[in-house]
This record gives structure tokens, C-alpha cells and sequence, in this order.
């Protein structure tokens, strides 16, 4: 889920307090914008502080001037071979390439479970992830590196290295079973589980008040919980367990559909909250209001998505 989701989410958690409603009428906003808050912390604590602080043993830096695709997969293929010799993970980051204050040279890594890397440049592109040259992205000869092991593909096989920081990856040996790579190793770790949500909750019930700490604790669980329908998945289980447990795949983070569907319900949420906070309560009925209003909205908006954006699948990822 994007920045704004899990905010509207946050006030939505917030605003199901009549407590909180009614202090934000007299002048008083700071509980509903500590939903807010608390919903977005996850993402807060990955992306100004975990990922400064995470290690990368080994950096792969393509010059943007002369890419070499060959460079790029072998270093991988090598990080991945010494990873196995050490029987340690390793890892690694793949920087972007930067042509310009607007234009950056994308380039995609492939990862085959059978044994093999494969990369590939892509047209120039802008910061926003436009193409500049009018041609087919797969225009590009991709090149590729055998593997004498096979791989364990903890979130996708297709690995888009486009603007900006490049993506960091965690090379974990498996034995006899290969290596396994995983995507952002520090993204939705400790930060996005419900222990810290109810270590937050503890905490801002003893800072403020109890209403504010079960704020707290409903608002980052949402977070949580909203981001383990994607994907990559969270380590919902910290700290009894460190690992991220699989998502539910049913979209990704940046789907724009997922996204508006889950601003649209915490804003609807949030508008019956003031309905029913309101004095005299105004008489709206509330399964008509989240019948018409929600299911209707939601149902034809699935049925375009279907029709624009076919439900992301993971068989490239396995074969």
C-alpha cells in the first residue's frame, strides 16, 4: 500500500473512537492525527531509518556511460557462489544509472529457479518510470549467466532497477537446495509486526491515555495486516519470529486500484464515524450508506481492474 492508504487507514482506525471524533469537533485534532500517525510509521521507521543502517556487502555499479549487462550478472552470479562457499547470506545492492537531471538508463534482472540470471537494458526513461525513445522494451538482447545451482525466488523473478536508490538483495545459501533471494531484506521486518504494534499501543497508553494507545496499536496493525495482501509480506510474527512470513499475493503495493479501493473504504468509514458523532446524529442508514456507497463502488472498480489489469501472477516466478 502506498503513503496515503495507510494514512486515510490510520484516521479511519482513529476515527471508529467517538471520544476522538468529539475532541476533534471542539478544536482538538491531534488523537485523529495520531492514527495517522501510527499508520504510517511502518514505512516511516523502513524508509528514513532501517534502510540507512542496513548492510550491503557487496555493490554492483554499472556505468551509466557504457552498461555492461554481462558485469551486472556475473557479479551477481558471484555474490551468489560466495555466499555459498561461506554458507553465510550476503547482501547486495544494484545501483541505478543516472544519465541526467530527468533521465536515468533502467535496466531488468531476471532470476531463472532452475539455475541462471538473465539482464537486460531497457529504453532511457524518466524519474517517473516513463520511456524517452519511442521503442519496444524488448528491443534489448538480454544476456545470460548459468548457475550450477538452483534458486529460490522469495518474491519475484523479474527485478526492475529503474531510478533512484537501486534495490538491495539477500543472498541466504540453502545447501544442497541452492540460494534463496529475497527483495529489500530490511522492508517490512520488525517494523511492520503486531508485537511493535502493541509495543506502540503500551507506549502511548502510557504516554497519553488508554483511547490513544488502542489507537495506536489499531492503526500500525492495519498497516500491517493491509501490507500482507501483497507480495513481498511482513514478519507479522516478530519477535517471536524474525523472518517475513509470505504475503497473500492478491495485489502489489504500487496497484492503483488496490490503492484508491483502500483510500475510498477508510474515507467511508471515516464519513459514517462524523455521521454517527454528529449531534443529533444525522439519519443516514449505515448498510444502505456502505451498501450503495462501498460494496457498489468497490465491485465495479474489481471489474475494471480485471478488465485493464490482469490479476498479477506468480508463474514467472516459479518456472
Amino acid at each position: 500500500m502506498k503513503g496515503i492508504a495507510h494514512y486515510a487507514i490510520g484516521l479511519a482506525v482513529a476515527s471508529c473512537f467517538p471520544e476522538t471524533v468529539r475532541q476533534a469537533a471542539a478544536g482538538n485534532p491531534w488523537p485523529m492525527l495520531a492514527g495517522g500517525f501510527f499508520g504510517l510509521l511502518p514505512d516511516l521507521l523502513d524508509f528514513k531509518v532501517i534502510r540507512f543502517l542496513a548492510p550491503r556487502q557487496v555493490q554492483i555499479i554499472p556505468d551509466p556511460l557504457e552498461p555492461d549487462m554481462r558485469m551486472v550478472a556475473e557479479g551477481l552470479a558471484l555474490a551468489m557462489r560466495e555466499a555459498q562457499k561461506r554458507r553465510k547470506p550476503l547482501t547486495v545492492q544494484l545501483h541505478s544509472m543516472r544519465l541526467g537531471p530527468d533521465k536515468w538508463q533502467p535496466y531488468e534482472i531476471r532470476l531463472v529457479a532452475a539455475g541462471g540470471i538473465e539482464a537486460r537494458l531497457l529504453p532511457d526513461a524518466t524519474t517517473e518510470g516513463s520511456f524517452l525513445r519511442k521503442q519496444d522494451v524488448e528491443t534489448h538482447t538480454p544476456l545470460f549467466v548459468p548457475l550450477d545451482f538452483p534458486l529460490v525466488i522469495g518474491y519475484e523473478a523479474r527485478i526492475h532497477v529503474a531510478s533512484f536508490e537501486g534495490p538491495t538483495l539477500l543472498l541466504t545459501p540453502l545447501g544442497e537446495r541452492g540460494v534463496q533471494v529475497d527483495f529489500l531484506p530490511w522492508h517490512r521486518c520488525w517494523s511492520h509486526s503486531l508485537g511493535l504494534a502493541a509495543l506502540s499501543g503500551i507506549l502511548a497508553a502510557l504516554g497519553g491515555s488508554l483511547r490513544l494507545g488502542l489507537i495506536a496499536f489499531f492503526a500500525l496493525a492495519a498497516h500491517v495486516l493491509s501490507d500482507q495482501l501483497g507480495f513481498l509480506g511482513c514478519a507479522v510474527r516478530w519477535p517471536f519470529r524474525r523472518q517475513r512470513d509470505p504475503g497473500f499475493q492478491r495485489f502489489h503495493a504500487h496497484d492503483p486500484f488496490a490503492n484508491t479501493a483502500a483510500v475510498w473504504l477508510a474515507l467511508l468509514v471515516l464519513f459514517w464515524n462524523l455521521v454517527r458523532s454528529a449531534s443529533p446524529p444525522l439519519p443516514i442508514s449505515g448498510p444502505r450508506l456502505f451498501f450503495w456507497a462501498g460494496f457498489i463502488p468497490l465491485f465495479l472498480l474489481s471489474l475494471l481492474r480485471r478488465r485493464l489489469l490482469p490479476f498479477p501472477s506468480r508463474r514467472s516466478v516459479v518456472r
